[in-house]
């Protein structure tokens, strides 16, 4: 499972339901209260699904990923927004004290076999954000998934689309996931992942460790507090060192 990321998202759908994205932006600025003509990084940007709103929203946007067919796909999406767009591992960013705010959306924290390597992935959004800069992640509830864990989850994602995941825990740690992804028009793919869960004690301390100090947690997008019963852990942390 070392560097599965590298060959997991070759064989992940481009496109994956997109239904919220315009409920998550308008969450994103209520939290995250930036003026127009600020600077802000997405990290793990995919194919650009909040890049490009938050672009054209007026903000100077930074889309950051890792997989190339993710950011070929963003800037064709991406057409008539000025929007950079940098290729790279987010435990190395190339960046320091550019950008007012970032954000870490729909899951793409905790992917490391090491959790050192999580720590590296704070301190280099802790050096890529101005002095009292924010930071908005969102991830798993690691306290709902332990009180709702389910081996099998089968989802149909539409256009002819389905996806079956086996889970098995490590431990207290994490959830390793095996996929089938079902095309009806281009056939079968699979893969596997990790995702080392958190709950609000656990983020709070790494967020504290690496510089930051943790403003407010929510548990959904529709703004409800944070709780074990809340699917996702979403939290806006202050850059204070």
């Amino acid at each position: 499972m070392h560097n599965w990321w590298k060959k997991f998202f070759s064989v992940y759908p481009l496109e994956v339901p997109a239904k919220n994205t315009a409920q998550e932006v308008r969450f994103l600025l209520r939290a995250l209260k930036l003026k127009k003509g600020q600077g802000l990084l997405d990290l793990g940007c995919g194919v650009g699904r909040h890049s490009i709103p938050l672009a054209r929203a007026g903000f100077r946007v930074t889309g950051f990923d890792l997989t190339q067919r993710y950011l070929a796909q963003a800037k064709r999406r991406a057409i008539g927004s000025s929007i950079r767009w940098v290729r790279g591992d987010m435990r190395r960013l190339p960046f320091q004290n550019e950008f007012d705010a970032a954000i870490n959306m729909f899951t793409s924290f905790g992917y490391f076999s090491n959790i050192q390597d999580d720590l590296q992935v704070l301190r280099a959004v802790h050096r890529a954000l101005k002095p009292r800069g924010v930071f908005f992640l969102d991830t798993f509830n690691g306290e709902y998934n332990r009180l709702n864990f389910r081996d099998q989850i089968w989802e149909e994602l539409g256009g002819g689309r389905f996806v079956l995941r086996s889970n098995a825990w490590k431990e207290r740690d994490g959830i390793f996931t095996d996929w089938i992804f079902i095309d009806l028009r281009r056939g079968v793919g699979r893969g596997r992942s990790f995702i080392r869960m958190y709950d609000k004690k656990r983020i709070s301390g790494l967020l504290r460790k690496t510089g930051f100090r943790p403003l407010r947690f929510w548990g959904d997008f529709q703004g409800h507090s944070y709780a074990p019963q809340r699917k996702r852990l979403m939290v806006l942390a202050r850059k204070v060192l």
